[in-house]
């Protein structure tokens, strides 16, 4: 691959969050699919409008980007949807944009629980990040990988995960393995 074309790649990294959303939205057999198009969302964002919102919100400087629906009951349009970081848009997801409650959160995560433990590889061990009601808000493959995207100290994962902290930064965390959750 040619630099130049890396460097379109980067420069047009907006386009990957619209087909993301038009995967939501349009396919069936998307896992998130029951979420928005099972609901009626419809993704009516055009490539220009993505680009808008991109460069609108300035997502280059965010770390993580993420396009947000503003109102989750409505369509993907330019006038409801932004992009803010990925982390604050997990947790909005769970307790705005659904309006769950707590029961049905926690029984949400224990169905995820249960995918993430059947689809994990024998010999690997994956890491669950929790809000502080329990429910899942992110799966990393080791506590390095967690501790770079969430900006915390793997020791702090570490002491989490060993009992000598209840959380970190409002997180708190599980060992899964293949067949159980630690």
């Amino acid at each position: 691959m040619k630099i130049k074309d890396v460097k379109e790649i980067v420069e047009r990294r907006w386009i990957n969050h619209l087909y993301g959303a038009r995967q939501r939205c349009n396919n069936s057999k998307h896992h998130a699919f029951k979420y928005y198009g099972g609901k009626g969302i419809k993704c009516l964002l055009t490539k220009e409008d993505i680009e808008k919102l991109w460069h609108r919100d300035n997502a280059n400087a965010l770390k993580i980007p993420s396009i947000n629906r503003k109102d989750s009951n409505k369509d993907y349009t330019f006038e409801n949807c932004e992009f803010i970081e990925r982390e604050v848009n997990s947790k909005e997801g769970l307790s705005r944009s659904y309006n769950w409650d707590i029961t049905r959160k926690k029984e949400h995560s224990e169905r995820l629980k249960d995918y993430h433990t059947k689809h994990l590889h024998p010999n690997r061990v994956a890491v669950l990040v929790l809000d502080s009601f329990g429910c899942i808000v992110g799966r990393f493959k080791s506590q390095s990988e967690a501790s770079k995207e969430l900006h915390i100290t793997q020791s702090s994962i570490s002491e989490t995960l060993s009992g000598k902290r209840k959380h970190s930064k409002g997180f708190k965390f599980e060992i899964l393995k293949k067949g159980k959750v630690k």
